[in-house]
């Protein structure tokens, strides 16, 4: 599994659906700012990452995610 599938399966947990890199926020009623941080604070920890706290607002989309993670 690349990496970029493992962050998508790990959004399509925490949200309960099945996500691509083209899921919109603004699409899945279950993304909420509480889910939100709940990506965040996984992928970080799954992955050893940081995401910058100035970015936060910026994801609205999976493929945001994966853009500052630089992930392609």
């Amino acid at each position: 599994m690349t990496t970029k599938e493992a962050i998508i399966n790990t959004i399509s947990d925490i949200l309960k659906r099945q996500v691509d890199e083209n899921t919109v926020k603004d699409e899945i009623q279950e993304w909420d700012s509480l889910k939100h941080l709940q990506i965040i604070m996984e992928i970080e920890e799954q992955f050893n990452v940081v995401i910058p706290i100035e970015d936060l607002s910026k994801i609205n989309s999976v493929k945001d995610i994966l853009n500052i993670l630089r992930i392609s």
